[in-house]
């Protein structure tokens, strides 16, 4: 089994795992059951491009799938019983006909990271511990995006676009789930305006 499908089944696993942790019907498990669908729509696409062989998109729906799952366990809303390691890929394990889509796909994953994390604004009441808790995510978001930005330096570009996408999986649960409100370039988000 190659570590592309060890990583895809560890994720399958993980989700096969999960655990709502909030009240039934209340507004917090909507958002758990919403963090589920994602994840569940990532890891489809994965499939998807697996099929079609088109690893660098499997790879990045793979690792947002992880970045939506790690969010949900940030924020409280899920819980897994063991989450995988971030699947860190050399370049040349990218199949060599796919390494423009590669390159471009780091890049423009970057540059939209950048714009989103600039999008937002802390929703909940200063000082409030949700507060702090958005505080805690932005920090997260922008240390996989400097790494990824550290990778890109080495010419590392499939462990840069893993970080890009598993930074931004994590945010997008954040936005999903309340604690950032988007002041501008909507498109950049799974969430609606």
């Amino acid at each position: 089994m190659s570590l592309v499908d060890s990583y895809y089944q560890d994720l399958i696993r993980s989700t096969e795992t999960i655990t709502l942790l909030s009240a039934l019907g209340s507004p917090l498990h909507h958002c758990g059951l919403e963090i589920l669908e994602m994840i569940a729509s990532y890891l489809s696409d994965a499939a998807t491009c697996e099929i079609r062989q088109d690893t660098v998109n499997q790879l990045a729906s793979m690792w947002y799938a992880h970045g939506w799952l790690a969010g949900g366990c940030f924020i409280g809303l899920i819980h897994v019983q063991e989450q995988p390691e971030l699947l860190i890929l050399p370049d040349d394990t990218i199949p060599p006909f796919q390494m423009n889509t590669l390159k471009e796909k780091t890049h423009r994953y970057q540059q939209m990271l950048e714009s989103a994390l600039s999008a937002i604004t802390t929703a909940p009441a200063k000082g409030s511990p949700l507060a702090k808790g958005s505080d805690s995510i932005r920090t997260t978001v922008m240390s996989w995006l400097n790494l990824g930005k550290d990778h890109v330096r080495a010419d590392e570009l499939a462990a840069a676009l893993a970080c890009y996408c598993f930074g931004y999986g994590l945010l997008d649960a954040a936005i999903r789930s309340g604690f950032f409100c988007m002041i501008h370039s909507y498109h950049l988000f799974t969430t609606e305006p």
